[in-house]
């Protein structure tokens, strides 16, 4: 079985790449982030035909077993033809890629890389305190994310008290890298000032990484790794202790709009409305600039 000639695949941000003559195939490999998988696994609204597969692994195995056409990630054999992922390609991995599978004077090569917008998604912050509705700001976001934030009293107006216990995904996931780059547009020096972040100009400061632990010289002792791969896991650790806070995407969350159990932020429900209205902020490139797949993953500060 050979990938599609002239088309490959690859989902990266919200993205999806599907390539070539689909049905023709008997089997089609993909797999990768868990957050969009119930659109590629074969529910009811599945966007993919009944002869895809899909294997939930974290965009960053996703985007590991395509560009390394490596299908044991995935717990199969042949030929990877697509991943999902909401992780970034680098300039890095494009040009490997194109070294390795696109090379123009070989008769076999798989062609170019291809990126589809697929899903556009929030990231939610779960909390397991009980008490009112809770709305926080950009600065207190990034205290308890960087591990500046320990306790539920340095949240200003929230009337709860007690430690604060951050759950992370511990795989390289997409998730994690949407969640780190609002937080590295976002934050400011003093929101985490005399944390563990890493050094950015001599001073602590979020940068965008996939895998979370990455942020940190040292991860901070209120921090822990949820138990298993995806989203789901994550939720679970975080409602199984009190006074636990984590991130996921919306796929996992019974209510987007129970700020008992999902913060808002700076007022905003994490739902599809905010979702909407924060996309029609951005325009899809056009001309020349629709060639740069990076210009297809706006980022939102």
């Amino acid at each position: 079985m050979n990938k599609y000639k002239t088309l490959a695949a690859l989902v990266a941000t919200a993205l999806l790449a599907t390539a070539g003559a689909a049905s023709a195939q008997t089997a089609v490999t993909g797999g990768g982030a868990s957050l969009p998988a119930d659109l590629y696994k074969g529910q009811t609204d599945s966007i993919l035909p009944a002869n895809f597969s899909y294997a939930v692994t974290g965009s960053g195995t996703g985007k590991k077993a395509f560009l390394e056409n490596n299908s044991a990630l995935f717990s199969t054999t042949g030929t990877v033809h697509f991943a999902g992922s909401d992780s970034v390609l680098s300039g890095t991995e494009l040009s490997t890629y194109n070294s390795t599978y696109n090379v123009s004077t070989d008769a076999n090569r798989y062609g170019a890389l291809v990126q589809i917008p697929s899903v556009a998604t929030s990231v939610t912050i779960p909390f397991n305190k009980a008490g009112s509705a809770v709305d926080l700001s950009v600065a207190q976001i990034c205290g308890i994310f960087s591990g500046k934030v320990t306790n539920w009293n340095q949240l200003a107006g929230l009337g709860r008290t007690g430690a604060i216990q951050v759950v992370y995904r511990g795989e390289s996931s997409g998730t994690s890298e949407l969640l780190t780059r609002f937080l590295t547009t976002a934050c400011q020096p003093a929101d985490v000032s005399g944390t563990n972040l890493k050094l950015t100009g001599g001073v602590p400061a979020f940068s965008v990484q996939s895998t979370f632990a990455n942020l940190f010289t040292s991860v901070p002792s209120n921090f822990i790794a949820a138990p298993a791969t995806g989203g789901t896991s994550l939720y679970n650790a975080v409602y199984a202790v009190d006074g636990r806070v984590g991130y996921v995407g919306p796929d996992v969350i019974p209510s987007l709009v129970d700020a008992t159990k999902v913060a808002k932020v700076k007022g905003f429900s994490p739902d599809e409305v905010s979702v909407q209205a924060t996309l029609e902020t951005a325009a899809p490139p056009t001309g020349a600039a629709a060639e740069n797949p990076a210009n297809w993953v706006p980022v939102f500060g």
